[in-house]
């Protein structure tokens, strides 16, 4: 049997090998596994080649329905197993944001150098003045 969500996360675990930071580059709001330039591959696509993209939509990486033969035509009787792909992929994009995750990309570090200058000394901060002391209220005549 099918399962949509393990489809996505093994597709969104591809794509985080070959493509990192992925996930910031789909719109969620449009996404629509159902059309080529509103999928996943379509909009990481958008215009520029991909380098690591063979043209293979393999179902079991959740890029299409698992019927479909080409990943180009829609069918209708399809509609229900893209109604849950697509919260799938939802689902691991939102999470992949959620959790920041840079899976893939270089770590940067930052090198702190020692302080090679003394560091000035401060004048201690002036003595606050003593409080005032508190007036006693006058009597107010009954």
């Amino acid at each position: 049997m099918y399962d949509a969500y393990t489809a996505a996360r093994y597709g969104a675990a591809y794509l985080d090998q070959v493509e990192p930071g992925w996930h910031n580059d789909i719109d969620i709001d449009t996404l629509d596994l159902q059309f080529c330039d509103l999928c996943v591959i379509g909009q990481l696509e958008n215009g520029r080649r991909i380098d690591w993209w063979n043209g293979s939509y393999d179902p079991k990486l959740g890029f299409r329905a698992p019927d479909q033969r080409d990943g180009s035509s829609f069918r209708e009787d399809l509609a229900p197993y893209y109604v849950e792909l697509n919260h799938a992929w939802r689902h691991e994009i939102l999470r992949r944001r959620r959790e920041g995750m840079d899976i893939g990309k270089e770590k940067r570090t930052i090198t702190v150098e020692p302080i090679t200058e003394p560091v000035p000394k401060r004048e201690p901060a002036p003595t606050p003045p003593p409080p005032m002391p508190k007036k006693k209220p006058d009597k107010v005549p009954a």
